[in-house]
């Protein structure tokens, strides 16, 4: 089963690979992708976030996490030990990180996210590289599986 996964979501990094050539429609796909994703500059600063992660995760605002918000420095990325995971995307490979698990009160805490009545969002997260013309990683991609809000 978890092959399959893998497989599923190497199948769908592919597909954004071959519309990152394509600026405008790329950016419509991301806006209208039905799952949580977020993509990032090499320094892990959030540069375009879509509509289903802004709900999903309750930030109030595209403008108070985009060019704000980064992932190297987040403290419950680091407090959850996965930031060298997810640097391992800078060298080109694809990124698992499963039963990732966020106290929302602790995002209540550090960003601009809504005040929900949510004790944890559980999700996996894959993190693909995306690379330009002449092969070398120019972004990175977050796409959020939610498994569960509690």
């Amino acid at each position: 089963m978890k092959d399959k996964l893998e497989d599923a979501q190497r199948s769908l990094a592919e597909s954004f690979q071959s519309l990152f050539e394509e600026q405008e429609l790329f950016a419509r796909v991301i806006e209208c992708f039905p799952y949580p994703i977020q993509i990032f500059s090499l320094d892990g600063t959030a540069r375009m976030i879509n509509k289903a992660a802004l709900n999903m995760i309750g930030i109030k605002s595209v403008e108070s996490h985009v060019g704000k918000y980064n992932v190297f420095e987040d403290p419950i990325v680091r407090e959850l030990g996965v930031v060298d995971q997810v640097r391992q995307v800078l060298t080109g490979k694809t990124v698992y990180l499963t039963d990732f698990n966020a106290p929302y009160q602790d995002m209540i805490r550090y960003f601009d996210v809504k005040d929900r009545d949510i004790q944890t969002i559980s999700s996996d997260i894959t993190c693909f590289p995306l690379v330009n013309a002449d092969g070398a990683v120019e972004y990175f991609v977050a796409v959020f599986i939610f498994e569960s809000f509690a």
